[in-house]
């Protein structure tokens, strides 16, 4: 469980009462015949009370959260890993999930996926405006078209039918995005951190898209028809560092492992 120790206000009140013990203490051994010693010794004893009493609380506080926190989960039969990976929200479909406001208002974004034609399609115009900011940066992780994966993707999509043509779809996405992001090199408009990485040995067996702290993760579906949606879940970043947050996170470093497994552009 996350949580605060205390909060903002109770740390005031331990620092100050902390201060006025010390400060009486200072003085009465500077001052031991001051007549100002009954004063300062009430002073003293009234804020150690406050002291022990806020310490007190605070230690039944954190053991009573624990307790409730520990029923909580029994009760919606829901285990402690669950929480410390992160998970926040479930999607039937992806297009459920606002893509669109996640774009707007996230400082950095990753996208690991095969190619998102329709996708890009989409959201081309938020994806433009976001690389005309200073500050963002996007990094767009697609297939190559020389990745060893695609034959066998391509046979499931077509499921004994016509090829769907995957290769000159990645060419056409690729094609498209270092098309509009030197476009708006060319023109100085360019202010974000862009790049667009050209996966040539890693599978996409899940795709998954980074929005700051957060990720939403798209397990691939197994059926062929385009007609079912895949789900969807959204994952915060979580101290632990087995949450699904990470874990991505580590995965898509090793996309960039060795040079001979990607194809890179940098805008």
């Amino acid at each position: 469980m996350n949580a605060k120790f205390f909060t903002s206000k109770q740390f005031i009140i331990l620092l100050l009462a902390f201060i006025v013990i010390l400060g009486s203490e200072l003085f009465k051994s500077k001052n031991p015949n001051s007549d100002a010693i009954p004063y300062i010794n009430i002073l003293s004893n009234v804020s150690i009370a406050i002291l022990t009493g806020v310490l007190v609380g605070l230690y039944f506080e954190i053991f009573t959260r624990e307790e409730v926190y520990n029923n909580m989960l029994q009760h919606f039969n829901i285990s402690k890993e669950v929480i410390n990976a992160g998970l926040t929200e479930y999607y039937p479909s992806f297009s459920d999930f606002n893509f669109r406001n996640y774009l707007v208002k996230s400082n950095r974004v990753d996208m690991y996926l095969t190619y998102g034609q329709t996708l890009f399609n989409t959201y081309n115009d938020t994806l433009i405006n976001i690389a005309k900011q200073k500050g963002k940066e996007l990094n767009i992780y697609i297939y190559h078209h020389d990745n060893i994966f695609i034959d066998a993707l391509e046979q499931h999509w077509a499921n004994g039918g016509t090829t769907s043509n995957t290769r000159q779809k990645i060419l056409d996405t690729r094609n498209m995005l270092v098309l509009q992001f030197n476009d708006l090199k060319a023109r100085k408009q360019l202010k974000a951190k862009v790049r667009l990485i050209l996966m040539k040995r890693h599978p996409v067996f899940y795709s998954f898209y980074r929005f700051d702290d957060s990720i939403l993760f798209c397990p691939s579906k197994i059926s062929h028809v385009k007609a079912v949606k895949p789900f969807a879940f959204l994952f915060k970043k979580t101290n632990n560092d087995e949450c699904v947050f990470n874990k991505c996170m580590t995965e898509l470093e090793s996309v960039t492992s060795d040079p001979n497994f990607f194809e890179k552009y940098e805008f």
